[in-house]
C-alpha cells in the first residue's frame, strides 16, 4: 500500500465493491483504471503529477461536500423560518384576523402537512 492509497479510497467514496471504487477514483483523478488499480494496491511507483491529480481531485471533492453541507444548512434554516411563518398565519386565522381574508381557513394546515 502506498501513501496515496488513503487519498484514493477517500476519492472513491463508499466502498462496497473495489472495482467500482477504483473506477470512481480513476475518473475523478483523470488516471487510467489500471494505473489507479496498481496505485491502489501499491504495485506502482507514484509519479509526482499523479499524486497532484489525486490530491487536486480530493480537494475538489471535499470542497463540493462542504458546499453541499452549507446549502443543506441554509435550506433547513429557510424551512424552519417558513414553518414559523405558517404557524403565525395559522394563529392569525384562528383568531379571525380581519386583515386576512381566505375562503378556506385551513389552507395553511393542508399546505404544511
Amino acid at each position: 500500500m502506498t501513501d496515496i492509497t488513503p487519498a484514493l479510497r477517500a476519492l472513491a467514496g463508499p466502498i462496497e465493491r473495489v472495482k467500482p471504487a477504483i473506477t470512481r477514483a480513476a475518473q475523478a483523478a483523470g488516471l487510467s483504471w489500471w494505473r489507479t488499480h496498481d496505485l491502489w494496491y501499491g504495485r506502482a511507483v507514484l509519479k509526482p503529477y499523479e499524486k497532484q491529480r489525486i490530491l487536486d481531485a480530493l480537494a475538489a471533492k471535499q470542497q463540493q461536500e462542504a458546499e453541499a453541507r452549507h446549502e443543506l444548512a441554509t435550506l433547513r434554516t429557510r424551512l424552519a423560518s417558513l414553518r414559523q411563518q405558517v404557524a403565525s398565519l395559522e394563529r392569525r386565522l384562528e383568531n379571525d384576523d380581519p386583515d386576512l381574508d381566505f375562503e378556506t381557513p385551513d389552507f395553511f394546515s393542508r399546505a404544511a402537512g
